[in-house]
């Protein structure tokens, strides 16, 4: 896992934290059925490995679900928080570094070296 984390780009590191951290902050305060939110750390930790491994079609997955999640902001059912939460997750899967890092590998690997 050392290796996963030191090999991938910073903003994709903290995508991956504040995707976990998020439900666990939901779980202290108390909003919401703690086992739900339990449940949601399991699998975001998952996620976030595949993520930081360079699974492309999980990197499409999180977009779109950022994407979902601002519509539904828009639809005035999320609070303030939330929609900056879904922002900022948005801003740090579009950065170019964690774009390189899911699409810049095949280039890298087919380039001649010599």
């Amino acid at each position: 896992m050392e290796q996963v984390w030191s090999e991938s780009p910073v903003a994709l590191r903290a995508y991956a934290v504040l995707t976990i951290l998020w439900p666990v902050v939901a779980a202290v305060a108390g909003t919401g059925n703690l086992y739900v939110h339990l449940a949601f750390v399991s699998v975001s930790l998952v996620v976030a490995y595949f993520l930081l491994r360079g699974v492309r079609w999980l990197w499409w997955f999180s977009l779109a679900g950022c994407v979902l999640g601002l519509l539904s902001l828009a639809t005035g059912e999320l609070g303030w928080l939330l929609g900056v939460g879904y922002v900022v997750a948005l801003a740090l899967l579009l950065l170019p570094e964690t774009r390189r890092h899911f699409f810049g590998r095949e280039q890298t690997a087919a380039a001649p070296t010599g």
